[in-house]
This record gives C-alpha cells, structure tokens and sequence, in this order.
C-alpha cells in the first residue's frame, strides 16, 4: 500500500488543478488501495469472549474434548478427569474476567471506548433506537420512516444566529502590521504531526476514510493532503464530501419513542477535521501571542479548564475575605 502511493507522481498528477479536482483524484486513488490492499472479513456476531486470555481459552477447549471423552467411555476414571479439567477451566475463566476487568478500567483514560463497551455488553437492555411515535401518534418500526423522522425533528431544533444584532468589538490588537493573521501555509510537516495524533479508533465520515487508514500512509499522504489544503486555504472552497455528515442518533432520557429523547451526533471527514485543527492551532497561537485573550477564559486553551477556573475564583474570594472587603454571603456549590 506504501509502495503503491510512494510511486504516484502526485507534482504533474496535481499540477494545475483545483482543491476539489484534486480531492476527487486522491479520493480515487485512496479507494484504489483499499480495494487492492485492505483486507476483507465476514462481519458476524460480535464475539462475546473478549475477556478470555489464551490459557483460558485452551483450559475450556481441554474440558469440552474430557466430557466428549466421559460421554463415549462413561468410565469413572474419565468422568474424575473431566471435573478436573472443568474446575481449572472455571477457576481460569474467573482469572481472566478479573485481569481483563482491571486492564480495561487502568486504562479507562486512554481506551475509554472498551471500557463503556464492555459496560454496555453487560447490560439486560441493550441501546438501540425506537420504534418512535410520529406525529401523527402511530408508531413506527421501519428504519426508513424512523429516519425521517428523526431528521424532522434535528431540523425543527436547528437554529441559526441573527449576525445582524451582534455587538461590535472594541480593537485590543496592539501589535505590529506583520503579526496580523496572515495566510495559513500548510506543510507536510504539520500534516504529518496532526495525523500521528490521532485517535485511531473513531469513525469515518462520509467518505468512509478512517484514521486507522492515514495512520498507515502518514508519509505517503502528507505531502498530497497539504498541496489539497493549501488550494483550499486559497481558492475558499472545500469538497462536498467535507460539508456532509452521518447523523447518529444517541438515546438521552425519558421514552424511546420519543424523537426528542434523542440527540444528533455528526461524524464528519476525518481529513476535513484535520485541516480545522490546524487552522485552529494557527488561530490560537496568533490570539495567545498577542494576549488577546482575556485571562478570565479557561476554556479551549491548554492547560486551562473548569478547574482551574474554579481554583482562580477560589483565590480571588479568599483575597477578598482576608482583605476584609464586604462579602456577604458566598455560595459554593460541588457537584
């Protein structure tokens, strides 16, 4: 797969062309390799014996062929054998469960998608959605008419702001003319530092690419992703593929027959999500740099959030009580 991407002349491939001309190209050649180099498996049952370690896996396989053995002999001295065996496989089983539980809950920080999973296998009522209650009070069942359902009602909710009543800013930008916000120009470099740090377990979006997939090309695709960036940055166009989303609906609370008991969550490009990083990071740094940003704010910003929020208002009411200013009473509520 690297082999195939490092020998693509992508300078001429791409030579004059736009961002979505060039989208649609990669687009084709990522779908090329997929083809060619991903391999394909049977999707079944998801496989309830994750948390078995080979050991156990083999104590229970020993067991199964001991009681095959008993039942064709029905001699005491296999039958001893077999409850043997079905001893030290369940004491095993027992094991494993344990190990698995601790692993996946020391490495809830990480991995919190295996936790909350095996937490779901547990449950007697599994997540799913519907059957809802249209509007006109009968119940649907159909997966199609359900879906239109829901897109009524995420629609009904969708609101847009009124840019018109927006209140004007005052200027705090005080630096020089060179440090205004200029042109993003993406490298491969920092394309290549995005992708290595993402999450390789998420979702694809539309166009069906996940992070795994880039985490595997890294070097073969920076290069291609930031020449379709920058065009992007440049032209002020972005593909199509990028402004869709898959809306998956998550059950909240209250009736499932509800369609406002559920919430909309969008799983849009992953290599459009990247580009939105790195405009953020250049947004932030121009902003943190120039010190427009009030210190008051604790939020979207590296090492800040609602707890050190929480410690600063801390500060300023123990500086006032000691300062002997008129504070009445204070209200501090921890949930």
């Amino acid at each position: 797969m690297r082999e195939y991407l490092a020998k693509i002349d992508w300078n001429n491939t791409l030579k004059n062309k736009t961002a979505t001309e060039c989208w649609n190209i990669l687009m084709s050649e990522i779908d090329c390799i997929v083809d060619k180099f991903v391999p394909l498996k049977n999707q079944g049952k998801r496989s309830k014996k994750k948390h078995l370690s080979k050991e156990a896996i083999r104590k229970i396989k020993y067991k199964q062929m001991m009681w095959k053995t008993y039942r064709h002999t029905g001699s005491e001295e296999d039958y001893i054998i077999y409850k043997e065996a079905l001893n030290q496989a369940t004491a095993e089983i027992r094991n494993s469960k344990r190990s698995y539980e601790k692993k996946i809950a020391f490495n809830i920080k990480h991995d919190s998608k295996s936790f909350y999973a095996y937490v779901r296998s547990k449950q007697k009522v599994q997540d799913k959605v519907g059957p809802l209650e249209g509007s006109d009070g009968n119940i649907i069942t159909e997966g199609f008419l359900m879906a239109e359902n829901l897109n009524e009602y995420f629609s009904s909710v969708f609101t847009r702001d009124d840019i018109s009543i927006l209140p004007v800013l005052e200027t705090k930008f005080e630096g020089r003319q060179f440090d205004y916000l200029g042109q993003l120009i993406v490298t491969p470099t920092m394309v290549a530092m995005e992708i290595r740090d993402m999450k390789d377990n998420k979702s694809p979006g539309v166009d069906g690419i996940p992070p795994k997939l880039l985490l595997e090309i890294v070097v073969q695709i920076s290069i291609t992703l930031a020449t379709v960036f920058n065009l992007s940055l440049e032209e002020g166009i972005v593909p199509l593929e990028w402004k869709e989303a898959n809306i998956i609906p998550l059950f909240k609370k209250g009736s499932r027959n509800k369609s406002e008991n559920y919430r909309s969550v969008s799983l849009t490009s992953v290599i459009c999500k990247l580009l939105e990083r790195l405009i953020k990071d250049h947004l932030v740094d121009l902003l943190v740099k120039n010190k427009l940003i009030n210190q008051s704010q604790h939020g979207f910003l590296k090492a800040r959030s609602c707890l050190t929020n929480m410690l600063c208002f801390l500060e300023d009411v123990t500086k006032w009580v000691d300062e002997g200013s008129p504070v009445d009473i204070i209200y501090l509520d921890f949930v």
